[in-house]
């Protein structure tokens, strides 16, 4: 007798839509999309039978929109458009005699870096502290430097943000550290090094 998975009585399409994905990093959705094929084959070599809202269409649908997020993300295009503009042109070319339309997809997308708090940094001892804050400060100076005259787009201005952002925490987990661990111990350090009127001392 062939199994069958569990039909769910209504499908949550609330949750199971590309909204949902787009909340999780690359690397779970990979995973996922692994997930749904070998548990799905297995079960069908294990004689299961896939019938419409069971448990195992619904994950395919969890697939679905997971790697579509996964093809924007690294193309900046939809992937049902671009399914579907293949399939044209694959019929043009058959109805033609031709070669099919090649279709070019765009440039990957480049990925936003994450902005990091005081806990992340705790965790390094100083010696890569300073190191973290210099990689990232060049990393900014090389963005503005590289561009010349040509503004940044939205996300190389948000990437080189976050470097500064988070050189400049990196810095701050640093100095505290060395200066005693408390914000007072900090501020003297700084008094130390500025005159009166704020002005740094050469």
């Amino acid at each position: 007798m062939k199994k069958t998975k569990k039909q769910t009585e209504e499908l949550p399409t609330a949750t199971i839509d590309q909204a949902h994905f787009e909340k999780f990093a690359n690397g779970p959705l990979l995973l996922k999309c692994f997930e749904v094929v070998k548990d799905a084959t297995e079960f069908v070599d294990e004689g299961g039978t896939i019938l419409h809202a069971d448990d195992t269409y619904v994950s395919f649908i969890e697939a679905y929109w997971a790697l579509k997020v996964l093809f924007q993300r690294e193309t900046g295009l939809d992937a049902k458009l671009i399914a579907e503009k293949r399939i044209e042109n694959l019929r043009a070319a058959l109805f033609s005699g031709g070669e099919p339309e090649p279709i070019v997809l765009g440039s990957p997308k480049v990925e936003r870096l994450v902005l990091l708090e005081e806990p992340y940094f705790n965790q390094f001892d100083n010696l890569t502290l300073a190191a973290m804050s210099y990689n990232d400060t060049d990393e900014a100076h090389d963005q503005f430097s590289g561009s010349g005259d040509t503004p940044l787009d939205a996300d190389a201005t948000w990437n080189v943000s976050v470097s500064i952002l988070n050189a400049n925490t990196a810095l701050r987990v640093l100095v505290l550290r060395l200066s005693g661990g408390t914000l007072n111990d900090m501020a003297q350090i700084v008094a130390h090094i500025s005159n009166p009127k704020g002005e740094a001392i050469h």
